[in-house]
């Protein structure tokens, strides 16, 4: 999972791979600062797509149909992408 924020927006890219992986599990990326802060990003399936700040965490949550070409709604863009190479 690649994020990126941009002008008030999250733009997440998802592997093929992670994608089809939603329907089983949520992904989720973690960073540690020195302090020992975090900030975590999570993205898992639903009904309904909305994205939320819960403490140090950004939760997104996106319908699976809208998985397979990507989805936009509010700020937050999720995309596939086809070559993706980590």
């Amino acid at each position: 999972m690649k994020i990126r924020f941009h002008d008030n927006s999250l733009r997440i890219r998802l592997s093929n791979d992670e994608a089809a992986s939603i329907a089983t599990k949520p992904i989720e990326e973690r960073i540690e600062f020195p302090n020992g802060g975090a900030l975590s990003v999570s993205l898992e399936s639903g009904e309904t797509p909305s994205a939320r700040f819960e403490g140090n965490r950004i939760r997104v949550i996106s319908p699976l149909r809208a998985l397979d070409s990507g989805i936009e709604f509010a700020n937050v863009l999720i995309e596939i992408d086809q070559d993706c190479k980590h």
